[in-house]
């Protein structure tokens, strides 16, 4: 009987040291590089086809927490024309303009050093009012893309990047997310200014309604489709049929890793 028992104490105990390593180790895998700046979330989207940002949830199922991020998410004011062309003078509207001013950004209330498993992004196309669910996720090749330091041309005093080690070089832990008008995204992470593209996994679903329960004629009736308009004569083109070949460039200052 003592010697049943030993088993199944034995067997609990096994079972209890495994589930505690497994969380351990979780978190560890989970968990950004020291010294690197929190993990956030940036929007981009193209002057032609913007994207606007309803909300943005992280989520974590190991450590059971969900994280609805901070920011704003008006595509259309982002990528205003004038604003753009002042950076990129050859930019034509189509493609994606990868540059801090150009972005919407969002972060964690609490500025953890957890990444989330996934991220549900609801948002709105707005070029035809199509609603989207996007879910992105952090998988290993965002992880150990973030693992490998990217080089920039940085500021010394960057409290981040401070020693002779560090200080032209850091952790890309911002997640950056370009969206196109038929729910296709890219995802680029970044530091101190440069990208680096990865071919990260997402999901997108349509809906009927967006999450704050607007439906397409109710987007309509915003008026965003005669910005939209006004911008594609300034360019010369027209909004539809979309230009997928035009919509793959990608406009930034400096080289994308």
């Amino acid at each position: 009987m003592n010697k049943r028992f030993n088993l199944i104490f034995l067997i609990i105990i096994f079972i209890v040291v495994s589930i505690s390593f497994y969380f351990v180790n979780e978190k560890d895998r989970f968990s950004i590089p020291d010294r690197s700046p929190p993990w956030g979330v940036g929007v981009y989207s193209s002057s032609l086809y913007p994207a606007t940002i309803q909300t943005i949830h992280a989520i974590n199922t190991v450590q059971d927490w969900t994280k609805i991020l901070m920011g704003g998410g008006d595509g259309i004011y982002r990528s205003k024309v004038e604003k753009i062309k002042k950076i990129f003078p050859d930019y034509n509207g189509f493609g994606i303009p990868l540059y801090h001013s150009f972005s919407s950004q969002y972060t964690q209330g609490d500025y953890g050093r957890i990444l989330p498993e996934k991220i549900n992004i609801y948002w709105t196309s707005e070029v035809n009012s199509r609603f989207f669910i996007t879910t992105l996720y952090v998988d290993d090749i965002i992880i150990s893309s973030m693992n490998r330091k990217l080089n920039y041309d940085g500021n010394d005093d960057n409290i981040y990047n401070n020693d002779e080690y560090n200080k032209f070089s850091c952790f890309p832990t911002n997640i950056n997310i370009g969206f196109f008008p038929d729910g296709e995204t890219k995802v680029w992470l970044s530091c101190g200014g440069r990208y680096r593209f990865v071919n990260a996994k997402a999901t997108t679903v349509e809906a009927e309604i967006n999450y704050n329960n607007y439906s397409h004629k109710d987007w309509e009736d915003i008026g965003y489709i005669k910005e939209l308009k006004n911008r594609a004569d300034y360019f010369g083109v027209k909004l539809f049929p979309i230009n997928k070949k035009e919509m793959d460039k990608v406009y930034s200052d400096r080289k994308i890793d």
